[in-house]
């Protein structure tokens, strides 16, 4: 690819989207750059071959960002703490789309259901996974392929219960002898905080037991069965929409290792276990005996966020906040920042004082509008992280390539994986 042609390319691409943005123009003009110097890199590679493939793959890019540049991007970090650290980050990007995931209902429909029949609604996630609550949960069907552990704390959104299940039979199906899958906690039938969690709130987690072998002459000896959880956690990633997995950096090595071992994609393997943040698998102390695990929940989050503005229109048990006390502050401060009582919050959290301590989380009834709620972002979900959607130098090389061949897009961006448009990171790898 000659620079006569690596410019007509970018003219031509600038043209087409009306990429007026100076920002976009730099980002766009960075990563032509770097299939640049792959072709120089790499003299397998035809001229046509890589203009197709890139026009294709940074066309479906920038139309599956939905950039908009009169809205900017929102980005919010969220510590997930179970005990002490459990850590993971919640990136959302902004989208051109008003509504992706309940598009069937209009905003007049949604205010009348939810003041007048909230559970036609289905589930709804309001807040955030350790600032939130749960409307319209579900709860953790019996099955044999698993076995629930804590009735009372086993409520997440309808997505939720329905990954958990999948994974849950895929295990069972490939290993017809696998013991049932230990389902832990989830969440309260209305969300909340919940010992000892200090996530858990809106129905997005789950605990799961790890899948043991039983050594025969000592039944008491437990060993991690590599091959059925390795299954598990395989199916939580291609099967679902998983957020993020927090288990101790020890069991993750014994997963790396064995996936490798049989054959597992390595640049796919590597993309879950070693990307840093943009690691689904991440370490969390106190977390050697389970998976913790959060989904997104598409329909319920985006229903959470709707709900947000007509919270004081619904019914007197959903008209409710999320509020987590700060050192100093009293019920006082607390219920005439939310429009609200006294009386009112202590009746909610069944206090018998005016007592309370700093990190406790309270329920507050809204007398009126909220403008000091916590309102999540526009939520898009990523695409799925699959093996195939992966492929390393060697093997690409050894393919014969065609115009109608499709290379994965994280093949092109080995020196420049992440681009920065309206202050917010856009990933570009193809997953």
């Amino acid at each position: 690819m000659d620079i006569h042609l690596l410019l007509r390319y970018f003219k031509n691409m600038r043209n087409q989207f009306a990429l007026s943005n100076k920002k976009i123009f730099i980002e766009i003009l960075a990563v032509i750059g770097s299939i640049f110097m792959l072709s120089v890199s790499d003299p397998f590679l035809k001229n046509d071959e890589i203009q197709n493939a890139a026009e294709t793959h940074v066309s479906n890019s920038i139309n599956s960002t939905h950039i908009d540049q009169d809205e900017e991007s929102d980005e919010i970090s969220e510590e997930d703490v179970e005990g002490e650290e459990d850590e993971e980050i919640e990136k959302v990007h902004s989208s051109n789309t008003k509504y992706m995931y309940s598009t069937d209902i209009s905003d007049e429909m949604l205010q009348q259901l939810f003041s007048e029949n909230p559970k036609a609604l289905g589930s709804i996630c309001v807040g955030f996974a350790n600032l939130g609550r749960l409307i319209n949960g579900v709860k953790f069907p019996e099955g044999d392929a698993w076995v629930v552990v804590n009735p009372q704390k086993s409520y997440g959104t309808e997505e939720v219960i329905k990954y958990i299940i999948t994974a849950a039979k895929a295990v069972k199906e490939k290993f017809p002898d696998a013991p049932p899958l230990r389902i832990n906690d989830l969440s309260a039938e209305k969300g909340g905080y919940i010992r000892p969690h200090k996530s858990h709130q809106n129905g997005r987690d789950v605990d799961i037991g790890f899948y043991y072998k039983y050594d025969e002459k000592d039944p008491k000896k437990k060993i991690f069965d590599l091959e059925k959880n390795w299954e598990f956690i395989k199916a939580v990633i291609t099967k679902t929409d998983v957020q993020v997995i927090l288990v101790d950096k020890k069991i993750q090595k014994q997963l790396y290792e064995f996936a490798k071992s049989i054959g597992e994609n390595e640049d796919w393997l590597n993309s879950i276990f070693n990307s840093n943040e943009e690691s689904l698998i991440k370490h969390a102390k106190r977390h050697k005996g389970h998976f913790h695990i959060r989904f997104y929940s598409p329909r319920a989050q985006e229903l959470g966020k709707r709900i947000h503005p007509i919270l004081d229109k619904a019914k007197a048990e959903e008209r409710v906040t999320i509020h987590k006390v700060k050192r100093g502050e009293c019920l006082g401060k607390i219920a005439m920042k939310y429009n609200s009582s006294i009386n009112l919050i202590k009746k909610a959290n069944r206090l018998k004082s005016h007592n309370i301590r700093a990190g406790t989380t309270l329920l507050i009834p809204l007398l009126g509008p909220c403008h000091h709620c916590p309102e999540p972002p526009d939520v898009v979900i990523p695409k799925r992280r699959l093996p195939e959607d992966f492929i390393s130098l060697d093997k690409y090389a050894s393919q014969k390539i065609t115009k109608d061949y499709q290379i994965p897009l994280n093949f092109y961006f080995n020196f420049y994986h992440f681009t920065r448009i309206n202050n917010s990171w856009l990933k570009l790898d193809k997953y």
